[in-house]
């Protein structure tokens, strides 16, 4: 589970700010905290804050830092003009990640350096925190050396030998793009010391973020097929007006009939072709705001392709609706619905804009779903709103409710409503609007928006 994320020199992040998903000491609230050893650890965390504050930009630090990771190579993401832009000197100022985790009931402290301007990493430590310190590996760089070093114990000879040569491959200039935790986790399969570096890489895998645009419906197919009861139970409790859904088959020309004859030919015979070479595999394609998955389906004239896409009954089950036809309200619901059933899966999830098309009784009520369906897990959701009556301490504790707030010098500040000290029966969505947190959009008294009739509008 992530215990703090801390980010500098980021996007709008110019010094070092952190989010903590420690729990204070409040009962409120017990089952949207994880007990671990001494540490209570929560389950969500809500951002707020003005448009144009760095809520979005939060989110992508995790997401840039999940892609470095996952990719274990500089060159693999882009890093262009990553840096707080503002202030041109911090272009040559290392951006800085750090991720606190608690691992099987273990606590490490993972993070790195990377220079934007050289595209190489600076720095890199992993540090197991549970009792004494133990570092696995750091890696720094003083006057333009690099030196690599790691008090881990391994047993064997041979692979104590091996390991420590890893590690001084990393002071090679070759290396300084590839991160130290991506390549050893790879190269020490075989060496028991060494698993936590595949848990800790197994942890960013799982990370699943998701922006206000965001489709990825392929978990709908499987969903639907098994005639999912509680599936439409929950749509029908978050008032879709959908009543059942099922599978909905088509040939491939009617699928793609609208599309010019070279574009269609292509199209068809790439699809072919593909799944002649995979034949037990399965394409999805987004389809006029549509999502299909093609598959191989063996008939009386073979085996050909066919292409499906979920219908939904509204009421009528002789003309039912795909995905295109459904509200944007109910496409959203749709894109996150896959969150509720997330079975021991222990992700961490981040949601930039979970209001999106939202009704706020329906956001509402997707929060609360979700830290029910997930409370035997140790899955954890973060995201951005600007719905303030998401900021309502009868359904979230004090220390899950953050602000992001931009700066005299444009950059991003992150803190805890429990800085303030408020007690659980204040109103809290009316008093930040009065302006007691902060974090407001700062308006001028007057909006002038010209014109002929010199029309002006005073802002309350």
């Amino acid at each position: 589970m992530l215990i703090k994320f801390s980010v500098q020199n980021f996007l709008s992040f110019k010094d070092s700010q952190s989010l903590s998903m420690s729990g204070n000491k409040s009962n409120r609230l017990p089952s949207h905290l994880k007990a671990s050893g001494n540490n209570r650890i929560l389950r969500s965390a809500l951002l707020f804050g003005a448009n144009a504050s760095g809520k979005s930009n939060f989110i992508k630090a995790i997401d840039f830092a999940k892609s470095l990771v996952i990719n274990g190579d500089t060159s693999r993401v882009n890093t262009n003009q990553k840096y707080f832009r503002i202030d041109e000197e911090y272009k040559n100022n290392p951006g800085i990640f750090q991720f606190d985790l608690e691992i099987n009931n273990r606590y490490y402290c993972y993070g790195f350096a990377i220079s934007y301007m050289e595209n190489k990493i600076v720095s890199e430590w992993l540090i197991d925190t549970t009792g004494k310190e133990n570092t696995i590996f750091s890696k720094e760089q003083n006057n333009n050396k690099t030196s690599v070093t790691s008090t881990l114990k391994i047993d064997g000879k041979d692979n104590l030998t091996r390991f420590k040569i890893y590690l001084q491959d990393f002071e090679k200039e070759e290396m300084s793009n590839l991160l130290i935790l991506t390549d050893l986790a790879k190269r020490t399969s075989d060496i028991e010391e060494c698993n936590i570096l595949r848990e800790i890489m197994d942890w960013y895998n799982k990370i699943i973020i998701i922006y206000p645009f965001t489709h990825n419906r392929n978990w709908g197919f499987n969903m639907f097929s098994d005639n999912n009861s509680d599936l439409i139970k929950t749509l029908s409790e978050l008032d879709t007006g959908i009543e059942e859904g099922s599978i909905l088959e088509k040939d491939l020309d009617s699928i793609l009939r609208n599309m010019n004859s070279e574009m269609k030919a292509n199209l068809k015979k790439d699809i072919v072709n593909n799944l002649k070479e995979h034949p037990k595999e399965s394409i999805y394609l987004p389809i006029y705001n549509n999502f299909c998955r093609i598959k191989n389906k063996k008939n009386s004239k073979g085996i050909e392709p066919v292409a499906q896409t979920i219908a939904f009954n509204h009421g009528n089950d002789k003309d039912c609706f795909e995905f295109k036809d459904e509200s944007d309200g109910t496409q959203r619901i749709l894109d996150l619905l896959p969150l509720l059933n997330h079975n021991n899966s222990d992700n961490l999830i981040l949601i930039d804009e979970l209001s999106q098309n939202l009704h706020t009784k329906l956001a509402q009520n997707f929060y609360t779903l979700f830290m029910n369906s997930n409370k035997n897990t140790k899955t954890q959701l973060i995201f951005t709103t600007h719905d303030i009556l998401l900021m309502d301490l009868d359904l979230e504790r004090q220390d899950e409710i953050w602000f992001v707030e931009r700066e005299r010098n444009h950059s991003s500040k992150l803190y805890s409503l429990s800085d303030f000290k408020v007690r659980c029966d204040k109103n809290v969505g009316k008093e930040y609007l009065l302006g007691r947190y902060g974090a407001l959009p700062v308006l001028n008294n007057v909006i002038d928006f010209g014109g002929k009739n010199d029309c002006k509008q005073t802002i309350k």
